[in-house]
């Protein structure tokens, strides 16, 4: 595939192993005074008259990754496309850019990131192979793809991470102007309560103007079935670009900055922790605030949530008290923890 990567002043490459989550589908890569010095040092990039070109030793190993990534839709391979680098907005970071070919007929995909350190490189393995598949693909911060969409772009198909009421408005003037949604939450793969998850993630008047709703197993697939029927024609099961990098082929891309870690902190232990309504950082009754905000519209679901939070908060403080017997015993050389 012929591709070309252009850099806009202002983006940066975000480091070796961002760049080798894209170099696969890219050919020539014109980079600008020091993002192309920082690609050279980096060793992913070589001098070409023509500018900088990324090697492609990788394109192989992604190509090889298999078909289990969540695709925009089924059988649409039959464009062409690629990305275009545009300038920074938002917490996505460095943007992708536009994979091109040269073929003329092209189906166009517009894909967002929201944040940079957990969804940009799924996206960005998600945006290489729809790119293989023939679609153009333009990939950036929400911000950025909400504006593209906004001016008098070619209609395609936007991938939208939830699809809430307050959406409803501006989802229904892209459909009239001939795109197609898609809701793909990659978050939704652990709620406490179906019916509340539905409530807050698929609104009733949103799931009008969306084509497409993606889900990430059978269990979030069959409880929005049972609490949004009216989706039950536009439900697909996908799969989740989040657990796709992580697949051999496609996780190669972590390798430097996790032996990097490993170096610099011997033997640990990585504790994750998800303790925000339990330990807000103003003290706010969060089940106050959810049911003041509308977010829990039954006493049954404001119960449910108390008695979780309270759950949460025993997590916690058990939680203290065995890092504590972990941090004597002198197993880990360190004991990282990683706040929420």
């Amino acid at each position: 595939m012929a591709g070309a990567l252009r850099g806009c002043r202002g983006a940066q490459p975000q480091s070796h192993e961002s760049l080798q989550s894209l170099r696969h589908s890219a050919g020539a890569v014109r980079l600008r005074s020091g993002a192309r010095r920082r690609a050279l040092r980096a060793g992913v990039a070589r001098r070409d008259r023509g500018g900088v070109r990324i090697h492609d030793r990788a394109r192989q190993r992604v190509a090889a990754d298999g078909d289990r990534i969540a695709r925009p839709t089924a059988g649409a391979a039959d464009s062409t496309g690629g990305v275009r680098r545009r300038r920074n907005v938002g917490h996505a970071g460095p943007v992708l850019v536009r994979w091109r070919s040269d073929r003329v007929k092209r189906r166009t995909l517009y894909l967002y990131s929201s944040v940079k350190g957990t969804d940009l490189l799924g996206k960005a393995l998600l945006a290489a192979r729809a790119a293989a598949r023939g679609w153009r693909v333009y990939l950036g911060g929400f911000v950025e793809i909400l504006h593209l969409v906004g001016r008098d772009c070619a209609p395609g198909l936007l991938v939208e991470n939830n699809i809430f009421d307050s959406k409803a408005e501006r989802l229904a003037g892209l459909k009239d102007r001939g795109f197609r949604i898609a809701d793909l939450d990659e978050e939704g793969v652990i709620y406490l309560d179906p019916e509340r998850y539905c409530a807050e993630k698929i609104g009733r008047r949103a799931l009008e103007a969306t084509d497409l709703v993606l889900a990430t197993g059978p269990r979030q697939e069959g409880h929005i079935r049972e609490h949004r029927p009216r989706a039950a024609d536009k439900l697909r099961l996908t799969g989740n670009p989040r657990f796709d990098i992580l697949m051999p082929g496609a996780r190669t891309v972590f390798e430097q900055s996790a032996g990097a870690i490993r170096k610099r902190c011997g033997r640990f232990l990585l504790v994750n922790l998800n303790f925000n309504p339990a330990n807000p950082g103003r003290r706010t009754d969060m089940v106050a605030k959810w049911r003041k905000l509308g977010k829990l519209a039954t006493s049954r679901q404001v119960d449910l949530v108390r008695r979780w939070v309270d759950h949460k908060k025993r997590l916690m403080e058990g939680l203290q008290a065995l890092l504590v017997e972990v941090a004597r015993a002198r197993a880990f050389e360190r004991i990282v923890l990683r706040p929420h």
